[in-house]
């Protein structure tokens, strides 16, 4: 059992239903893949579902472990200890002109 703070931002938040961004969430197992899957979607299904694709983080979304990228670690598999700090958002991208 692991307990983390999560942070959601942007179209995660919203895919959440939640009026505000930030949780405290207590889970089984220990990994980034095992909190996001015990995390529900408010209308069905489980934050993991809406951040991955056939097992994969999508590439439109970032999720972060206290402030460094999961996916230059172990991924979904990366493991957590209580007290981490888990962000889920999109990727935002910058278009400029001149």
């Amino acid at each position: 059992m692991v307990n983390v703070s999560l942070v959601a931002l942007g179209s995660v938040r919203a895919g959440l239903g939640w009026s505000e961004s930030f949780r405290s969430v207590e889970a089984e197992g220990g990994t980034v893949g095992e909190v996001l899957g015990s995390v529900p979607l408010g209308e069905g299904g489980t934050l993991l579902d809406f951040l991955t694709e056939d097992g994969e983080m999508r590439p439109e979304y970032m999720i972060r472990l206290n402030g460094g990228c999961v996916r230059r670690k172990a991924g979904l598999d990366t493991r957590l200890e209580d007290g981490d700090t888990v962000l889920a958002m999109d990727i935002v991208r910058f278009i400029a002109g001149g």
